[in-house]
């Protein structure tokens, strides 16, 4: 049970790297092609649109997919009910943000608002109509399905925001372009997935899938709610140009969260339930996931801070500068993102989700203090703040796993100063070198040399768990890629 649960876990996240790497190639090569065809100011609206359909998604399923992913058995009733219900909810959801538009556009004082938030909100029935059979293929640990699907849409969405943005609409091609990958990704999915809705709905036998859905849902939207803060105060508070400057290095950021965590963290809660009753498990396998992300997270973010200057001019242009010290801010402490979201999995694994509600409440009220901070100070003081509560957050969920799988706080500081101490040891060497005049593909080039050679050293004369498992890693990904060769030569 043991090598099958390991072997299917390392092969869903394998096809999970796969799948983010390829997707996160097509994004940053599309990303950069319409950030030079388009202005700051477009970006920035583009995100407050993004803002109220990010609010209301997580109540378009009601964590009816995680609690599927959590439960053990589900039968054809509750699958189609929770179907049928996702469909209502996106329905309403839909409508309410379609009528809401007017109020947004007033409210940020940006009449362009209006039509876009429209626009956006078809999105709700487009993404309700996908939603239960995404968590279908997780629950199976199946990752391949969706990287081909996601391969295919992405392709086909980008290439109408670049076709678009270079004829002249402005904005409108990235909402067209978001509009149409779902479009499409929802159409594939339905052709792949091996389970359709029938007319079957028991509102009765999905009440223990809510008893957990529920809980976990409002957590996300309460999560939703705090993540777009910083677009909804700084859209308010300041110009759509300064948000689409804040909106571009925030994207930058989630990309270095990717590289460094995405593809483990989609097969976490699924892997984690399967050993939900052996807490012992848990616990060992909270502790190598954590020297992983904690290794993967400071070499990505060390090599992205210290070049975030040549990063942003060669691929944005210099209208884009604005950018660097956000994204620079941003980088150092990229942690507060990768480690919270393994902290929380173990606790959602056991079916804990209502003290997981409990905590983010703690945790966003924390997020609460930072927006007089934005008033008065600015918006670098405000980013600081945020990330100052982000940071005394994490200690409530060290809290939960203390309670539930006696996982001490103490284990877990040393732990994290292992690959912390290195990183800021690296950065401080890097930050003290002399300023280079050389070209920023060259000025890339040598930092990166210097930066990986010496986190790398540093690792290696520790003798620190996360270096080996990432070697281990690699090698695995390694041996996969030459095997899917070897079968398309064949």
């Amino acid at each position: 049970m043991k090598k099958d649960l390991k072997s299917s876990t390392l092969n869903a996240a394998s096809w999970n790297f796969t799948k983010i790497m390829v997707g996160q190639f097509r994004n940053f090569v599309v990303s950069t092609i319409l950030a030079r065809l388009l202005f700051p100011e477009d970006f920035g609206l583009l995100g407050l649109a993004m803002v109220f359909a990010s609010l209301t998604d997580s109540f378009v399923d009601f964590g009816f997919g995680n609690a599927i992913i959590q439960k053990q058995r589900v039968n054809k009733t509750q699958l189609s009910t929770v179907f049928w219900i996702n469909m209502l909810m996106a329905a309403l959801l839909g409508v309410a943000m379609f009528f809401s538009a007017s109020w947004v556009a007033v409210y940020f004082e940006m009449p362009q608002l209006k039509p876009i938030t429209q626009l956006m909100s078809l999105t709700f029935l487009i993404k309700g109509l996908s939603t239960l059979q995404n968590a279908l293929f997780q629950k199976k640990l199946d990752f391949k399905t969706p990287f081909k699907i996601e391969l295919v849409s992405g392709f086909i969405s980008g290439g109408v925001g670049i076709y678009l943005a270079y004829t002249g609409f402005g904005v409108y091609s990235l909402i067209y372009s978001q509009i149409s990958g779902w479009v499409i990704g929802t159409i594939l999915i339905w052709y792949f997935s091996p389970w359709k809705p029938s007319f079957l709905f028991d509102i009765k036998q999905v009440k223990e899938l809510w008893n957990f859905g529920y809980k976990y849902s409002l957590s996300i939207f309460i999560d939703s709610v705090f993540n777009k803060l910083d677009t909804i105060i700084i859209g308010k508070l300041f110009s759509a140009s300064t948000l689409g400057l804040f909106y571009k290095a925030q994207s930058l950021d989630n990309l270095v969260f990717t590289f460094a965590f995405s593809s483990i963290s989609g097969v976490l809660f699924p892997s984690f339930s399967k050993i939900a009753d052996d807490n012992k498990r848990l616990r060992d396998a909270l502790i190598r996931v954590l020297h992983v992300v904690c290794f993967t997270t400071f070499l990505f973010s060390g090599l992205a801070v210290i070049n975030a200057k040549s990063i942003i001019v060669l691929l944005f242009t210099e209208k884009w500068l604005g950018s660097v010290p956000i994204f620079q801010i941003l980088g150092l402490f990229t942690f507060i993102h990768t480690i919270p979201t393994i902290l929380v999995t173990p606790v959602l694994s056991i079916g804990k989700s209502g003290a997981n509600l409990k905590v983010e409440i703690i945790k966003k009220a924390l997020y609460l203090l930072a927006i007089p901070v934005a008033i008065y100070y600015g918006l670098y003081a405000y980013i600081i703040a945020t990330i100052a509560a982000a940071i005394i957050g994490m200690y409530f969920n060290l809290v939960l796993l203390r309670r539930f799988f006696d996982f001490k706080i103490g284990s877990f500081m040393k732990l994290f100063l292992t690959y912390f101490i290195p990183f800021i040891i690296v950065m401080i060497i890097e930050f003290l070198m002399p300023e280079m005049e050389f070209n920023h593909f060259l000025l890339i080039a040598i930092k990166s040399s210097i930066y990986i050679l010496c986190y790398f050293l540093i690792n290696i004369v520790a003798k620190t768990k996360g270096f080996t498992e990432f070697m281990d890693l690699l090698k695995i990904l390694k041996n996969t890629y030459l095997e899917r060769k070897k079968r398309l030569q064949s």
